[in-house]
């Protein structure tokens, strides 16, 4: 099993695709409210305690299918986060003319610790260590397993988002990706889709989606990631779309451009746009209808350019990355065996 983002569109059933492009949206809605809106608007806080599960979705379903790290989704990883930085700063120069600093320049080599994505690097450490992490579950017995769930969702969500400790203080860490990782593999591994009613799910998410809303209106730290009501939510939203059985070629295509998508809007890029958005919206109170045109302008142009550049990158990429990933698998078999 490849990563998620990898896999292919005939791989899974189209409700989990769908839930991968859920949580994309959920991802841009809440970079609109937190770099253009800034917060202020009132009702935010009601989209941001939807939205704000959007990244745990994501490795809720990496959990749930497992990583098989090889050389080749590595480096397909490693080649769309290097890929779609560099297309972020050259757009950025070609469009606001804003040529690359040294620190862009650099970072472009050092993908990992130097990303602009905290996700990025955070998932990559995730594909790296996962080979151990699979050995540890598939070893563990079923008390080993609770055991070792219960300790992470401390840490997380007790020690981390209540006490602030050092380990996950806001779920931007690869600790909160194992944790959910580790869900995610449990639900797969107790069939928990299967075993509890989709009315249970439903009333669950409502309740925790409700609380967190509730949360985010007395505190700011709510929106972090390992508050336990997010964690609930991402859970329950997962399940309820997982217990879905249905297939849809479109659902699936468009799935395939997510991850790009993400990188883009996340850049050099796309702080500027969200910079320039934030300018024009300001004094049209991000209400009149040219505020949404110029919303959707900029929604249509990041799908599109993702799409078009992603495209180049597989022409450009997949046969390198296929014949060195081949010569890679070759040395360290025959060195290591």
């Amino acid at each position: 099993i490849k990563p998620t983002y990898l896999m292919s569109s005939t791989t899974r059933d189209s409700n989990f695709e769908l839930l991968r492009i859920i949580a994309m949206v959920f991802v841009v809605v809440l970079h609109i409210i937190v770099h253009i809106l800034r917060e202020s608007t009132t009702g935010c806080e009601y989209i941001m305690g939807i939205t704000i599960t959007g990244v745990n979705l994501f490795i809720l379903i990496s959990g749930f299918f497992g990583i098989k790290t090889t050389w080749k989704s590595f480096l397909t990883l490693i080649s769309i986060a290097v890929f779609f930085y560099v297309v972020a700063i050259l757009l950025n120069w070609a469009i606001f003319d804003r040529p690359p600093t040294v620190g862009e320049i650099v970072t472009i080599f050092t993908p990992i610790s130097r990303s602009t994505w905290w996700f990025v690097k955070c998932y990559i450490l995730l594909v790296i260590f996962s080979p151990f992490i699979n050995i540890v579950l598939e070893k563990s017995s079923k008390i080993q397993y609770c055991y070792l769930l219960g300790a992470l969702l401390y840490v997380t969500s007790i020690s981390g988002f209540v006490f602030k400790g050092q380990i996950n203080p806001n779920g931007y860490t690869l600790f909160q990706f194992i944790t959910l990782y580790v869900i995610g593999n449990a639900i797969k591994r107790y069939n928990i889709l299967q075993i509890v009613p989709q009315r249970i799910f439903i009333l669950t998410y409502i309740l925790s989606t409700i609380a967190t809303i509730y949360l985010l209106r007395i505190h700011h730290d709510a929106r972090y990631y390992n508050n336990p009501t997010v964690i609930i939510a991402a859970i329950s939203l997962f399940c309820i779309i997982g217990k879905l059985d249905f297939k849809s070629k479109t659902i699936n295509y468009v799935s395939r451009f997510m991850f790009p998508v993400y990188l883009l809007q996340d850049s050099p890029l796309g702080f500027r746009l969200y910079r320039l958005m934030r300018e024009t919206g300001a004094p049209l109170e991000y209400s009149s209808w040219e505020w949404w045109i110029y919303l959707f302008i900029y929604l249509f142009g990041l799908f599109a350019t993702a799409f078009l550049f992603e495209h180049l990158r597989r022409f450009v990429f997949n046969k390198p990355i296929e014949k060195t990933s081949m010569k890679a698998e070759c040395f360290f078999t025959n060195q290591f065996t």
